[in-house]
C-alpha cells in the first residue's frame, strides 16, 4: 500500500472518467467494473464468496500490473484510487475491519460501512478484442486474440491458420468445426 500512497486520493468507487483512455487505463477500468459486477452477482444472488474473492484477487493483480504505467498518465491516479475504493467496498462485507482501516488511510472521512455499493458501467465492460480458445477434439491446443465483433468465418479462418492447430489436424479428416464467437473454436477430426 505504501507504494501507491503518493498517487491515491479519495475519489470514490467506480468513478466516471471523461476523455480517451490509454490501453492500461482502459484495462484497469474494465477490470474494476467487471469485478464489481461479478462480486455483486456472486454475493447477492449465489452466496458464492469464494468466486467473489477470486474476482477481487484478479483486480488486485491488474492493479499491480498497471500501477507503474498509470502513475504518470492523465487519468491514472484517479483510476487507481477508484479501483482501490471499489475493491475496498466490495471486500468490506467479507473483511470489514481491515477494509475500514485502509479506507480511512485513503483519506475518506465517512465510514466505509455507510458507503453505497458501487454501480458498474456496462460501457466500461466492453472490449475491442477477446481471447478465443482453440481446441482439437476437445483438447486445448492454442489461443488467439480476435476483434470482439469478428464473424464466425473470420474466427474459424484464424483458428485454422494457427500453427499449433494446423499441426494437430494435418493429415486428418475434419468432421466438423464448432465456433462459439468470443469463446472457443473446437475442430473435430478423425
Amino acid at each position: 500500500m505504501d507504494e501507491l500512497e503518493d498517487v491515491l486520493s479519495s475519489v470514490g468507487a467506480c468513478v466516471r472518467v471523461k476523455g480517451t483512455l490509454s490501453q492500461a487505463e482502459a484495462e484497469l477500468r474494465r477490470k474494476e467494473h467487471d469485478t464489481v459486477r461479478r462480486v455483486e452477482r456472486d454475493i447477492e444472488n449465489k452466496f458464492q464468496f469464494n468466486t467473489a474473492i477470486a474476482a477481487m484477487m484478479e483486480l488486485v493483480n491488474t492493479l499491480y500490473a498497471t500501477k507503474d504505467d498509470l502513475r504518470g498518465s492523465a487519468h491514472g491516479p484517479r483510476l487507481l484510487s477508484s479501483a482501490i475504493s471499489s475493491l475496498l467496498v466490495t471486500l468490506s462485507p467479507i473483511a470489514p475491519h481491515v477494509c475500514e482501516e485502509i479506507w480511512d488511510r485513503m483519506g475518506y472521512t465517512r465510514n466505509l460501512a455507510a458507503e453505497p455499493w458501487p454501480a458498474y458501467d456496462l460501457d466500461a465492460l466492453k472490449t475491442d478484442e477477446v481471447t478465443v480458445v482453440l481446441q482439437v477434439n476437445g483438447k486445448l491446443r492454442s489461443q488467439i486474440t480476435v476483434a470482439a465483433n469478428a464473424s464466425q468465418e473470420d474466427i474459424q479462418s484464424q483458428a485454422m491458420n494457427d500453427q499449433n492447430v494446423s499441426r494437430h489436424i494435418e493429415g486428418k479428416t475434419i468432421v466438423k468445426t464448432i465456433v462459439i464467437p468470443g469463446k472457443l473454436v473446437n475442430v473435430v477430426v478423425r
